[in-house]
């Protein structure tokens, strides 16, 4: 039953991934716009920090990322190769099972003979049938240990599916939300060479009237340039992650991040993240390796001991001669007497093994609570200065407005002192942005560490 369910959860995991493409491409647009900037409303809206977590947008948001992900994870190659990995696993824990039981074969043979031989002395070619049945009477649990190596083989497949759904979740969201990122500090470029433009169309009329003041001109068109470089710079990072997500989620899927964030700016809580690394599945993996080889063990040291089997067969008496049939029952004692130490030195291999994939395990959970532990620092950093530089935005927008009135109004401010205003504006939005999607993209990791953000455990995180 279970591998039914497995091979049609692999039919439904291919066709999505093969019909999903062709649906998406029809229902999309073109896309030719992803090397654009961010809308403005949403530019402006995502500057209203407190204003982002709402109820709606954490509940919409938390949908956005699951349908994200389960693109990605029907998109995925790695995902359908390692599901049928496992699929290939379990029908060889099947298969070891199978041996346990009684093995019934059945061989139909006809002979003939000819030369100069009596009549009575030649085969005469009738045909003739054996059956046989053999059954392992004891062999001190090589099979049952042969089972339950196949089965944690099986384990351990099972876990880097997890592992494998994890990371292209993972993958999914961060490239995401890099690609929003990307595409506010775009918007930032372009609302800042804005202002230098009518800063510049407001200077070529000053100096009409007053040619001396060229030189503020040049400088401020030398501002322009440098502003325009940033763009293009910006906008080829931008086009770059629009690649990358097209090879996670398919092409022209890029509409799909909008509204991804506001379920990402509240850190989960370090300790529980902590307490879920022991179900992680790279710790799950090293377990799994540790019991295989642990049974390994008692497979190599079952192998080492007598087997006593039983045949039973019914068979002619003599082919090809005579029609008569006989049955037999045959009791089989096989026992290794030297190998040179072939097996003996396989069995301490694979307890020294055991033993290596327990110092793995050690390892594993020292560098996933080391990363754990800089990661959930970084981003409650990281969403903490994104608020303080929210505030840092309204005051230096205020004073701007003012130097700007003051510059065009009183000439109470130089044109150095409201270019440096401008230059202050665009960094504070551009250490604003940065902090406040590098924040979000370590909650996603802080989520997908503790499994919240893969399917199976997909929660709703509403406050």
């Amino acid at each position: 039953m279970k591998t039914f369910k497995r091979t049609a959860w692999l039919a439904a995991f291919i066709s999505t991934a093969l019909l999903s493409p062709l649906a998406t491409n029809a229902a999309s647009t073109d896309d030719k716009a992803d090397a654009a900037p961010m809308q403005m409303t949403d530019y402006l809206q995502l500057k209203r920090f407190k204003e982002i977590p709402s109820a709606g947008r954490i509940v919409e948001s938390n949908l956005r990322q699951k349908e994200i992900i389960i693109a990605a994870l029907n998109y995925s190659p790695t995902g359908r190769e390692v599901l049928a990995s496992l699929l290939a696993a379990g029908l060889d824990t099947t298969a070891a099972k199978g041996a346990k039981l009684p093995q019934v074969t059945a061989t139909v043979q006809s002979a003939m003979t000819e030369g100069d031989l009596p009549m009575a002395s030649k085969n005469r070619g009738s045909p003739g049938a054996t059956f046989q049945a053999s059954y392992v009477v004891y062999d001190w649990g090589r099979l049952d240990a042969n089972v339950r190596v196949r089965k944690e083989a099986e384990n351990s497949l099972s876990a880097r599916q997890n592992l494998v759904a994890r990371q292209v979740a993972l993958d999914a969201v961060t490239t995401c939300l890099e690609l929003s990122k990307q595409r506010a500090l775009l918007t930032a470029n372009i609302d800042y060479v804005d202002k230098i433009k009518d800063l510049v169309r407001r200077l070529n009329r000053v100096v009409e009237s007053d040619p001396g003041r060229a030189g503020e001109l040049v400088q401020t068109k030398s501002r322009m340039l440098q502003a325009d470089s940033s763009i293009e710079t910006v906008r080829t990072k931008v086009t770059e992650i629009k690649y990358r997500l097209d090879r996670i989620l398919g092409s022209n899927q890029s509409h799909q991040c909008d509204g991804l964030g506001p379920s990402l700016l509240n850190a989960p809580d370090r300790n529980d993240v902590l307490d879920s690394l022991k179900i992680h599945p790279q710790v799950r993996i090293v377990e799994a390796d540790y019991r295989l080889n642990l049974n390994l063990v008692d497979q190599l040291a079952a192998t080492r001991k007598p087997q006593a089997s039983v045949i039973a067969a019914h068979a002619p008496v003599s082919l090809g001669f005579t029609q008569d049939y006989a049955q037999s029952v045959t009791l089989s004692v096989t026992a290794p007497l030297y190998d040179g130490n072939t097996l003996k030195s396989s069995e301490r291999a694979s307890l020294e093994r055991a033993n290596a994939a327990l110092e793995r395990k050690e390892e594993t959970l020292r560098q996933l609570t080391d990363d754990v532990k800089q990661r959930h620092s970084q981003a409650v950093r990281n969403l903490a200065r994104a608020e303080e530089y929210v505030s840092l935005l309204e005051i230096n927008k205020k004073v701007r407005d003012d130097f700007f009135v003051q510059w065009v109004s009183l000439g109470r401010r130089s044109l150095f002192e409201l270019l440096a205003i401008e230059a202050e504006q665009f960094s504070l939005d551009t250490g604003y942005f940065t902090t406040l999607y590098d924040g979000m993209i370590g909650v996603a990791f802080l989520r997908t560490t503790a499994g919240e953000l893969t399917m199976d455990t997909f929660t709703t995180n509403t406050p």
